[in-house]
């Protein structure tokens, strides 16, 4: 076991946790494991364990672990030999009483320095939907309880007038043995209508009145100290009294805060002035995790913001977790150092390109990457792209690096809370696109309930407007039925239902508009974008008649101008179908960062798309697909290979997982399903590099995990094809299409390099294999912006 301090800050004796990666057949069963560590006087360590995930044959791939740490000096690495102990201990029982009062109390925390429950708050104004208005007190559950540790998780809700969730919060409380520590997670997830300027906190209240303050991080610059701004950056950290509370991220993760008045000290989680726009859309979600130490022994305002930002993870040797397999087929350490120091060099140059850019940091942001070209399908974050938070982790795999599985957490946690909705969908890239079609769909749909209202035999209900839609427009209706489907068979209000399906009909016309738009749609700005679809004599029918004036209330809620478009995380597309698609949908750096870290929320998030994808994404991609092939086009294979694989790996993660055994059968049938529906896709009707790399990376996963003939001799087939024809000698990358005049990069070498490297691994061949060294060549170069490293580095590491 490997601890190493990676913030140059002393540590003190603490908590900590992790997940150890093991080779098939090593262990079966958990246990308590110890190690005797020395300084000056020989003690014994005892760490519990607990199976995070299994091999097929039942023993453990990811063991979890737990243990109270010795202290570390500033960037020291410690090796500790742990040995597994027949040996059982009793589960620590929680320190945290539990409140039923319906007041946003949740547990008092065992403290002489408190006075009561910790409690929360949150109030928000409504723009759309149903407006919160009482809180449903949830139900305290353990969810975990080892010998070092026990975790509380908490679920309360606010409900609409008529008894539906509006707002959601998962709260976790972790004690720990033999520590003055806590750790406390406070989740806050938007499940209906759209809100702006929200207040939300936490309270703890102190025995004691101390100093009045107020400390606010603004931005990421500038700080209210007291009612006077500042450029500063807070530290996060607050201290009084045999008393410290620190926030994760805080002035990363702004605008937060400290207030402190008379015997209460407020823990602002966001604290948004109104010119902020600050919104929360149906989906969006946000986690923020404290440290709150009590008692006598009290860490540094350093040592707690290490703690905080940084906690140490133990983890094992690069030679160990390489060996294991557990995350699949990786190169050995150091067999190409090459690849190390060109892994190095773009993640620090991506980084500092991103900050270098703005728009990193806040409450939405931290741990996404943005791009601003003004264009209609790039503006905005991109985090989706690629996955670059999985080179970050495999590289910390590979090399045992801390630095890197500081810079891929934030990542992951931000992709699991903003990028994933809810329900487990994956919102995509096109967010902020999707946001002015939305709003324009809002207008028509104005214009459309005016024009039907008055119609023989609408009585505002969904059914009646499917009826009179049906006349007019069959296609239409039929298109529109299934999509509200849903809402329907869930008891969803009638009224609302009918406005989502006049959303829906007010989509279709932007949609049929953008399509006579012409070639250049993507390359033109929002405000010409905009105004095309507003000439269109269909959209002036319907009331969207100036895209100034119908845009005036857009920008008052959601801030910014044509100039300052604002960019989206989350899709409010009223077409689902449009919202979650198997695009770019990803989930393994999140199953990753749960590995890694045992952090409950990141496997509650994959859980989530699991089920998402076996019951809506997989049927919705596989008849698109279908469709694509009956037609005179290409199909978008990727759209069906990147769900493939995230089923793999979320079939490896909740393999013996005790509760989900139906969701892991399920993830098998789907992915089955999937590889089937893949390899009948002619190689010749493959649309590019990007749809034949990811498909050979799917394809390569379901082999491994099934052993199916049928999918190696096709993979086998299409990456010989792919490199026989696809292959640019010039310039040493593959193209982008087949056609000689398509640009060629190395980014599109690094989607395909596994897959050629699998076929290889099943049916050596001498010109596929002299293409991909011919390739490796040119992708070792750094990168420094992330969808391209992200395209070029997220396979290497298992290729080679």
């Amino acid at each position: 076991m490997v601890l190493a301090e990676p913030t140059g800050i002393s540590r003190t004796a603490g908590p900590v946790r992790g997940g150890i990666p093991l080779g098939k057949g090593l262990l079966s069963d958990v246990g308590i494991i110890t190690c005797d560590y020395s300084v000056g006087t020989k003690k014994e360590i005892e760490a519990a364990t607990w199976a995070m995930s299994r091999w097929p044959d039942g023993s453990i791939r990811w063991l979890g672990i737990e243990f109270q740490a010795p202290p570390l000096a500033a960037h020291s690495r410690q090796q500790l030999d742990f040995k597994l102990k027949t040996k059982t201990a009793k589960a620590l029982a929680s320190s945290f009483s539990p409140t039923t009062e319906n007041d946003g109390g949740l547990f008092e925390i065992d403290s002489a320095q408190l006075n009561g429950p910790l409690s929360f708050s949150f109030k928000a104004e409504t723009a759309f939907g149903p407006p919160p208005s009482r809180l449903s007190v949830g139900v305290q559950t353990i969810e975990l309880a080892t010998s070092q540790s026990c975790t509380l998780r908490r679920e309360d809700s606010l409900l609409s007038d008529d008894g539906r969730e509006v707002i959601r919060f998962i709260t976790r409380a972790t004690n720990y043995r033999d520590s003055n520590l806590v750790h406390i997670a406070h989740t806050m997830e938007v499940v209906r209508g759209t809100h702006f300027n929200p207040q939300w906190s936490l309270q703890l209240p102190i025995k004691n009145p101390g100093k009045e303050l107020d400390h606010r991080q603004r931005n990421e610059k500038f700080a209210s100290l007291d009612g006077k701004s500042r450029t500063h950056k807070l530290s996060g950290v607050h201290q009084e009294n045999n008393l410290t509370v620190a926030m994760t991220d805080f002035w990363k993760l702004f605008p937060t805060g400290f207030k402190r008045t008379g015997e209460q000290l407020q823990i602002l989680l966001a604290c948004p002035d109104a010119d902020d726009h600050m919104v929360l859309e149906p989906g969006v979600a946000r986690t923020h995790h404290l440290w709150i130490w009590s008692g006598d022994q009290q860490p540094s305002e350093e040592q707690a913001v290490a703690q905080a930002d940084a906690p140490i993870v133990p983890f094992t040797t690069p030679q160990w977790a390489v060996a294991s397999a557990a995350a699949g087929p990786l190169m050995k350490p150091a067999a190409d150092s090459r690849l190390d120091d060109v892994v190095e060099m773009s993640i620090d140059r991506v980084f500092k390109f991103a900050e270098k850019q703005g728009h990193h940091y806040g409450f939405f942001d931290w741990g996404d990457f943005f791009v601003h070209d003004g264009t209609l399908s790039y503006t905005g974050c991109i985090n989706q792209e690629y996955d670059p938070a999985m080179v970050m982790h495999l590289a910390y795999l590979r090399t045992g690096n801390p630095q890197m599985l500081l810079r891929a957490m934030p990542m992951a946690r931000h992709y699991s809370d903003v990028d994933i909705a809810t329900t487990g969908g994956v919102f995509q890239h096109r967010a902020t696109r999707h946001h002015a079609d939305a709003w324009i769909a809002k207008v028509l749909a104005d214009g459309f309930y005016g024009s039907i209202k008055q119609a023989k035999g609408f009585d505002g209900s969904p059914e009646s407007l499917l009826r009179i839609v049906k006349k007019k427009n069959q296609a239409m209706a039929r298109g529109i039925e299934p999509l509200i489907r849903p809402l329907l068979d869930s008891g969803e209000p009638a009224h609302e239902i009918t406005r989502i399906a006049l959303e829906i009909m007010g989509q279709n016309i932007v949609n049929n508009i953008v399509n006579k738009l012409g070639d250049g749609g993507d390359d033109m700005t929002m405000k010409r974008y905009c105004d095309g679809i507003a000439g269109s004599t269909l959209a002036r029918d319907y009331g969207f008649k100036n895209a100034d004036a119908s845009f005036e209330r857009f920008f008052d809620l959601y801030g910014g101008s044509w100039d300052q478009f604002p960019t989206f995380h989350v899709d409010n597309s009223p077409d689902p179908t449009a919202r979650h698609t198997g695009g770019h949908s990803l989930v393994e750096g999140v199953i990753f960062g749960w590995w890694e870290t045992g952090d409950p929320r990141l496997l509650e998030v994959a859980l989530r798309v699991g089920r998402h994808h076996v019951e809506v994404l997989v049927p919705q991609e596989l008849g698109k697909l279908g469709d694509g092939l009956g037609g005179d086009g290409n199909p978008r294979t990727r759209t069906v290979a990147w769900p493939l694989i995230n089923m793999c790996r979320l079939y490896e993660a909740t393999e013996g997982m005790a509760g989900q055994e139906e969701l892991h059968a399920e993830l098998y049938a789907s992915s089955k399903e999937c590889a089937e529906a893949l390899i009948l896709v002619p190689f010749e009707r493959i649309e590019g590099s990007i749809h034949a790399g990811v498909t050979m990376e799917a394809l390569a996963n379901w082999h491994q995990l099934s052993n199916d003939q049928a999918t190696g001799e096709y993979l086998v087939g299409l990456a010989r094809y792919w490199a026989s024809n696809v292959f640019d000698k010039r310039s040493n990358a593959f193209r982008y299409k087949a056609h000689q005049t398509s640009n060629a990069a190395r980014g599109f070498s690094g989607l395909v390099s596994y897959g050629l490297a699998y076929a290889q691994r099943l049916n050596p061949h001498a010109a596929t294999w002299k293409v991909f060294k011919q390739a490796w060549t040119e992708m070792l170069k750094p990168q420094k912006k992330a969808k391209p490293m992200a395209m070029t580095l997220r396979s290497a590491a298992r290729a080679f």
